[in-house]
C-alpha cells in the first residue's frame, strides 16, 4: 500500500481511509479515516477536508485522528483483491501532508501511528 492510498470498508460506517505511512519493518501501515465535519469526533487539532480535494466526499470531512491506527498490509490487500475493501482515488499528496501534520500534533494519535507516520516522511 501506498501513501495516499485510500479505501473504504474497512468500518461499518463506509469511511474514507487513508493510507498515511509506508509499510514498516512488520508490514504495518498508519491509516486514519474521515467523518463528518463539526461532529464532536474532530477532537483537539482538526484537518478538514472538502469535496473539492477528494471525489468520495460528500460534504465537508475532518480527520479521526482518535481511530487513527496501524494496520497489516497482507489481509488488507487480501480483503482489496476479495472486494471486501474498495479502493477511491488516491488523496493528493498536499492534503496527505496537511493530514499527517495534524496526525502528528494531535494529542489523540497514538505513538506508534506518530512513529510510523515519522518514518515515512
Amino acid at each position: 500500500m501506498d501513501i495516499g492510498e485510500t479505501i473504504v470498508g474497512l468500518d461499518m460506517q463506509r469511511h474514507l481511509w487513508v493510507v498515511l505511512s509506508a509499510p514498516d519493518a512488520e508490514g504495518n501501515v498508519a491509516v486514519a479515516n474521515l467523518t463528518t465535519h463539526g461532529k464532536p469526533s474532530c477532537g483537539d487539532f482538526c484537518v478538514v477536508v472538502t469535496p473539492a480535494e477528494h471525489p468520495f466526499l460528500r460534504r465537508d470531512s475532518c480527520v479521526y485522528y482518535r481511530g487513527a491506527s496501524l494496520n497489516p498490509v497482507a489481509p488488507l490487500d487480501e480483503y482489496k483483491t476479495r472486494g471486501a475493501l474498495n479502493q477511491s482515488v488516491p488523496m493528493p499528496a498536499e492534503v496527505v501532508k496537511r493530514i499527517q501534520d495534524g496526525a502528528l500534533a494531535s494529542k489523540f494519535t497514538q505513538g506508534v501511528v506518530k512513529d510510523a507516520i515519522r518514518a515515512s516522511m
